[in-house]
């Protein structure tokens, strides 16, 4: 007996597919290269999410101190200091919050 199995949803409906007060979630994402920052955005939005970009450490905790997101992506070496420094200083702020 074969028994089939429906194949996934290859990605997720974007909140705004949901209704009018769907929330979307929020990523801060820290990256310096442009290019990789854009590619990033791009993906997360498609996915339904609400990006904010960051260039550096520095951008980074100012964003996540103007409104704590979801969940932060962090480029490990970014131009002033590494990922390691900035979990090190935002964990305190929100320990919940998934960076």
């Amino acid at each position: 007996m074969v028994s089939r199995v429906a194949p996934a949803d290859p990605a997720p409906k974007p909140a705004e597919s949901q209704g009018p007060l769907a929330l979307r979630a929020r990523i801060l994402l820290a990256e310096d290269d442009p290019a990789v920052r854009c590619m990033m955005r791009e993906f997360l939005g498609s996915r339904g999410f609400d990006v904010e970009e960051a260039a550096s450490c520095g951008e980074t905790e100012a964003a996540f101190t103007r409104t704590v997101p979801d969940a932060v992506l962090v480029d490990y070496q970014l131009p002033d200091g590494n990922a390691l420094d900035l979990l090190r200083r935002l964990q305190p702020q929100a320990p919940d919050v998934p960076i």
